[in-house]
């Protein structure tokens, strides 16, 4: 049942790489991120009906710093899993007339296909390391597939898009270092499930609110949703 979460992960990460590679073939592309987005949102139901998981590949150390490849299925994040495959298949049906037009369409679907991979590697990690990391992966993929426009004023709104997802980089990177400094109690790895998070006072007030803002602007929403108007017209 663990291997669920590494489905998950491998399997749109997999698909993405083969709408890539097999681009030149017409169809083959916007075949392969249908089924695979179909497979995802199948793993995401699986992840919803098996109850909580945990499947531990490795643990290792950097100098004084202790890390963990942990990943992780509780009803939360589950829950949202299966909305991040959801808004995955329904980017792929929505682009099939857009990309229709456009030679680098398998490259398309292999970024959408690794951007949904990668949001749900967030999701799913336990070791802040990890979920850093993921974060930001999706941020490059994100800003690859704004650059999916028309020319005119394109370097205008990826500028603005560069800048704001960057904030949020930011400010989920200085909301893990507070949580690691402040929160983080034990000698070995800082697990996000592990972690004891008081309700009051500074210290947890402030990763929070970080954590949010990032979310927030990264998500788009509202005041933080100015980078994607700025898209639309050029896309």
């Amino acid at each position: 049942m663990e291997n669920t979460l590494l489905q998950i992960l491998l399997i749109p990460a997999i698909g993405g790489l083969l709408c890539i590679i097999l681009s030149r073939i017409k169809y083959l592309a916007e075949a392969i991120a249908l089924i695979t987005s179909g497979i995802v949102i199948w793993l995401s139901i699986q992840l919803n009906l098996l109850g909580n998981l945990t499947l531990e590949l490795s643990r290792f150390s950097w100098g004084v710093f202790n890390f963990a490849c942990i990943f992780y299925s509780k009803p939360f994040n589950a829950f949202l899993i299966f909305f991040v495959a959801l808004f995955g298949l329904l980017t792929v049906l929505y682009s099939f007339g857009y990309m229709d037009r456009r030679k680098s369409s398998g490259v398309y679907y292999g970024l959408v296909l690794w951007a949904v991979a990668s949001t749900i590697g967030f999701l799913v990690s336990a070791d802040l390391l990890f979920i850093l990391i993921f974060w930001e992966i999706v941020s490059i993929l994100l800003f690859l597939l704004a650059s999916y426009g028309r020319e005119e004023h394109l370097g205008e709104a990826l500028g603005k898009t560069f800048a704001m997802l960057g904030f949020s980089d930011l400010a989920l990177f200085v909301a893990m270092f507070v949580s690691v400094t402040l929160l983080c109690r034990t000698q070995g790895p800082c697990l996000i499930t592990e972690m004891s998070v008081p309700l009051s006072g500074v210290a947890s007030l402030i990763p929070f609110t970080l954590l949010v803002t990032s979310c927030f602007v990264k998500a788009a929403i509202f005041p933080f949703h100015s980078w994607v108007p700025s898209l639309a017209p050029v896309a």
